[in-house]
């Protein structure tokens, strides 16, 4: 049928009313709805035929509410029973009504019509609030009556058509119990085309009815009205709620949840349709006055119903949702964490997203008056829509969510930490969009109260994905200076292997910046980290810790360390020396930098309990770089090695001859000499514990350097060192290269003359002992101080010999050197023996009173040597030069000879005499 056929209907009844016998003619000329037609006139006819309308609308009105007000009683007692006759008549009339007016157009009596249309109205407003209920069994006959006659939907058209909503309304009011007797008989589509053929009376209608009156014939027929509910156009229905906010919402305090859950769940696609024409704003108004109802309907609703009609009115919720009271939207949620839960599997994660996009401020207030545990069981429950869901959210909305710390709080804890890694892997870019929005200091509060929970989800979630939200420089700044370190050193301890693959996706810049803005952070974090945990992951990504340690702050760096002393200590037995070399080695200019702000007693401490793993580190290391980390910080070098301890830094040293051997030649002298100077107690405690082959190896490959170096050395600390390590002096003589250690004196003799290191040296060793440890040491070597005097400069040894201090008779060393049990004599000839030139030229050099002095010092020392010395050293050696030794003695003897006087024995004499060179200062015997 068309839009006109309750016009239709209404002509062809006026027609038989003038002329009855006209009923075929206008069947015939209708055959295609005859089937529908002829019922309906023919009804009309029987029904007008037992009363015409003849009354007043006064008349028609009192005589309606009298009607209804016989409830479900039945009708009134002095009223006859319809008879059927073959020339039906009409029933008298009360007086009191007056005469029809001319033209009025009414399809039956006013009493039945009036029926008719409270039914049809009430059922309209049922279907504006989607309800269902329980079915009801028929009990009155007025109902049966009623619904026998709607079961014409057109002449129910025709019915609403012409109804007074006024009247209509207000007799539905004062007869709610016979609106539920009337409700179990209609066709529910035959109400809905009457319905949707007149929604400007419903509008109307609606805006009339009192909502408990409506509220109790809803409840008790659900089933019948969900049938209805499917029958409806949702246009019409729309225009009606929309129409009148105030009826829909008072509805809602008297309806059964679960007969609207019911009509909800029975009608999905209605509902879905509906919603996109209704206004949100009186959607919004109904929903937040209706808490408690809202909450009870949700338990009994199909998740799957409920799903649909988000998915299909995804303009219209993003409207409502900003107009809805958090605390009513709050309360419904909390109540029904299973219907979340379930609901969310059949979303459409776009349109959630498009809802939570546009809501983000009203979402942000929602969130902190939801149970965090519902939330969490929403999550855990629904990864796939969550996953999908955030690939289309707005990052800023969604980290205002997030900054509601009082709920984040409260739901990390309670959430599945492999629901929400899913989620998060599968969403890279939105959470690194998003993280620049959040507010770093609710976020680290919510990380800081749920440790457990974040070590849990890192364990699940991909490094990868974290590492693209890390890069965003800002905001891991940011985050860093708030963060709870002892909790993030917790989630980084139990996650070793995730935090391993992470590092390999960051950008180094951007976590040495961070670092850099937060040192403060960075040093509370060390002090928590677990050293084994960081060790593995150091070990793990030695290429990103070399670039981000060449983009991090030195002066940041050195905060770390000083502040962190036990957990660095603990970090680097840990670590794999190799990984650590090649970011040592690759920041030689952070090093450096850092040293300069490095608290010298922090880093020795390090040192001092890391030996094992320094000895192996050292063989990695760039020599060039850690030379030059010292040389720029002379101070800080010079403080560290008082709180060293000699023998870690031996053991150190003793295991890599090579490093060291580099090491020396790429230190600066001048530092080198201003560390040892400061540091006696040191140096005595490292000679008593150094290798003497890797020193004399050092020295051997580092003439240069030691030759620079010695010219600074304070020779008085130096000799203490020398006086306190007889043992250690003695060994490294006997590595050393004497060619080199030769090259060594007579660059420093070049360069300072008569008063270089060896003889400051020399001068210095005043200390009790220190001649016999000297003496010890070089009678140890005769090898070395033979060869060595083969490449020395005979006039440099000379002339240190020659100073005063050295050879002064009252205290001088080498006085003492070669006095009793000093050095020996065999040792002091081989060394001449093999090397005769050298020899002949420093005696030549040699200030006679030097030799005098040790003469009268030791008259045993030059029998001994002479019986050794070969006679050429004496002839040969010095024959180059005029002022020699042998031209400055005067030899005085005694002794006994057998005299023959011209052939005459004399005998035994004893005689004596004096013997003198040219230069001797001896006086000649009279």
């Amino acid at each position: 049928m068309n839009e006109d056929s309750g016009s239709l209907f209404d002509r062809s009844l006026d027609l038989i009313r003038k002329d009855r016998s006209k009923l075929d003619s206008v069947l015939s000329k209708h055959s295609d709805v005859a089937a529908e037609l002829e019922p309906f006139l023919k009804t009309a006819m029987v029904i007008e035929s037992v009363e015409q309308p003849g009354m007043s609308a006064r008349a028609r009105q009192s005589y309606r509410q009298r009607v209804l007000a016989m409830g479900v009683a039945g009708p009134v007692k002095t009223a006859p029973a319809v008879k059927t006759a073959k020339t039906p008549k009409p029933k008298s009339v009360d007086k009191s009504l007056s005469p029809a007016r001319s033209g009025e157009n009414m399809l039956m009596r006013p009493r039945l019509q009036a029926l008719v249309n409270i039914t049809v109205i009430a059922l309209m407003f049922l279907s504006v609030i989607a309800v269902g209920a329980i079915a009801m069994p028929n009990k009155h006959l007025l109902g049966k009556l009623i619904g026998e006659i709607a079961n014409h939907r057109y002449l129910l058209e025709g019915m609403q058509k012409n109804s007074d909503p006024t009247i209509m309304a207000k007799a539905l009011n004062q007869n709610p119990d016979l609106l539920s007797a009337i409700v179990q008989g209609l066709p529910p589509e035959v109400i809905a085309m009457a319905m949707n053929k007149s929604p400007s009376s419903s509008v109307k209608t609606m805006s009339l009815l009192e909502a408990k009156a409506i509220a109790k014939p809803i409840n008790e027929n659900g089933k019948l009205i969900a049938d209805l509910i499917g029958h409806l156009d949702p246009k019409m229905l729309a225009r009606v709620m929309s129409a009148n906010p105030e009826a829909s919402n008072d509805m809602n305090k008297y309806l059964d949840p679960r007969v609207v859950a019911m009509i909800v769940n029975e009608n999905t696609t209605f509902i879905s349709n509906l919603i996109s024409y209704l206004s949100p704003v009186v959607v919004a108004d109904i929903v937040n006055s209706n808490g408690p109802f809202i909450t009870k309907i949700m338990s009994m609703s199909d998740p799957q119903t409920s799903a649909l009609m988000v998915n299909n009115n995804g303009p219209f919720l993003s409207a409502l949702i900003g107009r809805l009271n958090v605390d009513v939207i709050a309360s419904a949620v909390n109540s029904n964490e299973q219907y979340l839960m379930d609901s969310m599997k059949y979303q459409d994660p776009n349109a959630t997203a498009s809802l939570i996009n546009s809501n983000g401020d009203w979402i942000a207030r929602l969130i902190g008056r939801i149970s965090p545990e519902v939330i969490a069981g929403v999550l855990n429950n629904n990864v796939g829509t969550i996953t999908k869901s955030m690939a289309n959210s707005d990052p800023t909305l969604t980290a205002n969510i997030v900054n509601n710390q009082g709920f984040m709080l409260r739901m990390i804890g309670a959430i599945n930490p492999g629901s929400i890694a899913g989620a998060l892997n599968a969403n890279g870019a939105f959470l690194t969009a998003m993280v620049k929005n959040m507010d770093t200091s609710q976020m680290t509060n919510s990380m800081d109260d749920n440790k457990q929970f974040i070590t849990d989800i890192v364990n699940n979630i991909s490094p990868d994905f974290v590492a693209s939200i890390i890069n965003n420089q800002a905001f891991l700044t940011r985050m860093m200076s708030v963060g709870d370190q002892k909790a993030s050193a917790e989630m980084i301890n139990n996650n070793q292997a995730f935090i391993e693959s992470l590092i390999r996706a960051l950008d180094p810049k951007v976590i040495a910046a961070a670092q850099n803005s937060a040192p403060n952070s960075n040093i509370e974090l060390m002090a928590n980290l677990d050293p084994g945990v960081i060790a593995g992951i150091v070990n793990d990504s030695g290429s990103f810790l070399q670039k981000m340690t060449a983009n991090t702050d030195p002066t940041v760096g050195a905060k770390i360390v000083n502040a962190n002393g036990p957990f660095l200590t603990s970090l680097i037995s840990r670590l794999d020396p190799k990984a650590l070399a090649g970011v040592i080695n690759a920041n030689g200019a952070f090093l450096s930098a850092t040293m300069k702000d490095g608290d010298p007693q922090m880093s020795a401490n390090i040192i001092n309990s890391n030996g094992p793993f320094l000895r192996n580190l050292v063989k990695y290391l760039d020599a060039s770089v850690i030379a030059k980390a010292s040389n720029d910080n002379p101070t800080m070098t010079s403080e560290m090695m008082s709180y060293l301890s000699p023998s870690a830094v031996a053991a150190i040293v003793n295991s890599n001859k090579e490093f060291l051997r580099k090491l020396i030649s790429y230190l600066d002298p001048t530092v080198a000499t201003t560390v040892s100077e400061s540091n006696t107690a040191f140096m005595k405690g490292l000679m008593t514990c150094l290798d003497e082959n890797v020193i004399g190896d050092v020295v051997n490959n580092n003439g240069s350097f030691l030759a620079t170096l010695v010219q600074k050395l304070d020779t008085t600390r130096l000799a203490a060192a020398i006086n306190a390590n007889p043992e250690f002096l003695r060994q490294t003589i006997l590595y050393m290269d004497p060619e080199s250690s030769a090259e060594v004196s007579h660059k420093v003799h070049l360069s300072q003359g008569s008063k270089d290191i060896t003889g400051r040296l020399l001068e210095a060793i005043h200390i009790a002992g220190a001649e016999s440890v000297l003496a010890s040491a070089i009678n140890a070597n005769g090898t070395f101080l033979a060869d060595m005097m083969g490449s020395s400069d005979p006039t440099a040894m000379a002339d240190v010999l020659n100073q005063a201090n050295v050879s002064d008779p009252t205290g001088g060393l080498i006085v003492k050197l070669l006095g009793p049990g000093g050095l020996d004599p065999v040792v002091l000839a081989a060394a001449s023996n093999n090397n005769p030139v050298a020899s002949g030229q420093m005696l030549a050099n040699l200030d006679p009173s030097v030799i005098t002095n040790a003469l009268d010092a030791n008259p045993n020392l030059l029998p001994d040597y002479l019986a050794i010395a070969p006679t050429s050293l004496m002839t040969d050696g010095m024959l180059a030069g005029d002022d020699h030794i042998m031209k400055h003695l005067a030899m005085k003897t005694k002794g006994e000879s057998y005299v023959v006087l011209y052939g005459i024995p004399m005998g035994w004499m004893t005689g004596e005499a004096i013997a003198w060179t040219k230069y001797s200062s001896a006086t000649p015997p009279p």
